[in-house]
């Protein structure tokens, strides 16, 4: 099987995992009254609503900018991060990554290997910042709600320590990554010359890449300026959902606020349709309702109709200006993949 079939069969299960999802989500839906709900959204937390999606994606800008440390205006940077992000609300299977790495290496002649080594860099401390405020969430408890939200749901911290476990794991992947580089390299050597020759040279490959892009981490000032714009980053994610809830006259804790975030945080890293259409919208409005016990179905669609809504247009635009500002064509982007 062809890396195009494989691709093909990729988005063709993502499609259809969202498909499902997506009918799961909407199956018996009142949409009087999520259109009701929308329109009289208060425009002032709408409107804080998309400043927090623009400060969340100019944080990306900053991150990405420690990480590749190139010597680029810190306006490229931003329109690469804003291409990336329209690329993902369009294509499947987040293949808006490819994208960005495509249009980074045009513009600062980078190889495509140590361009996504840096984008897996992204990811490893997107998985740190999420499980870290989850971990958060578990031990230290930002409110009395928190308590009884697990004392209620004792099955949950099942899921808690899971998600514990993978944070001590990222943590010792990093460091690995940092200190051992050398004996990592040798392993996947190793291991790689185990495989047919093909697939174990072009994974060996992608595996140097990837650690050489650790080379960054070095510096303890990379450390902490990574770290701490990623915590930038989800504290505006998590302000974005909560001022979704108060456009809708609703009340929702910034502790649960980061929940929905942690959770639509892992829902978007499944294979689906652009944008993780269907598993964001089924992965909320099965868990809102249980944070409160007045929040209905159809209150939880309205809010993540509303978050789509405040999110998708401005991202739409900007990346678009961005995309446009390059001088490439979109079908150009879509051939890159």
């Amino acid at each position: 099987m062809n890396n195009k079939t494989k691709k093909i069969l990729l988005i063709i299960f993502g499609i259809s995992l969202s498909a499902a999802a997506l009918y799961y989500a909407f199956r018996d839906a009142d949409f009087n009254f999520i259109k009701r709900q929308i329109l009289d959204c208060d425009l002032r937390f709408a409107a804080a609503l998309v400043l927090c999606v623009l400060a969340s994606w100019l944080m990306r800008a900053v991150r990405w900018k420690i990480i590749t440390w190139v010597n680029l205006p810190f306006i490229d940077i931003i329109k690469f991060s804003f291409a990336g992000a329209v690329l993902n609300l369009l294509l499947p299977v987040r293949l808006g990554e490819v994208g960005r790495a495509y249009l980074y290496t045009r513009r600062t002649e980078t190889s495509m290997s140590n361009t996504l080594g840096s984008i897996f860099i992204e990811r490893v401390f997107d998985g740190v910042s999420i499980v870290f405020y989850f971990s958060m969430l578990t031990f230290v408890f930002f409110s009395s709600e928190m308590k009884n939200l697990f004392k209620d749901n004792p099955k949950s911290l099942v899921a808690v320590y899971i998600i514990s476990a993978l944070f001590v794991v990222l943590l010792a992947g990093i460091f690995c990554g940092i200190f051992l580089k050398e004996h990592m390299l040798v392993w996947s050597g190793r291991l790689c010359r185990l495989l047919p020759v093909k697939l174990g040279s072009r994974l060996d490959y992608m595996a140097q890449n990837i650690l050489h892009s650790f080379d960054v981490l070095r510096k303890k000032r990379n450390i902490f300026g990574i770290f701490f714009s990623g915590m930038a980053i989800f504290f505006f994610e998590a302000m974005i959902l909560h001022f979704t809830m108060r456009s809708l006259h609703g009340s929702l804790p910034l502790g649960y606020s980061i929940i929905i975030m942690v959770l639509i945080g892992f829902s978007v890293t499944l294979p689906s349709a652009p944008g993780g259409l269907g598993i964001v919208e089924a992965a909320v409005t099965m868990v809102l309702p249980l944070i409160g016990s007045s929040i209905t179905h159809d209150f939880a669609r309205s809010y993540v109709l509303l978050y789509r809504i405040g999110y998708t247009p401005i991202i739409l635009i900007i990346g678009f200006i961005s995309i446009a500002t390059f001088g490439v064509k979109f079908s150009e982007l879509i051939k890159s993949h």
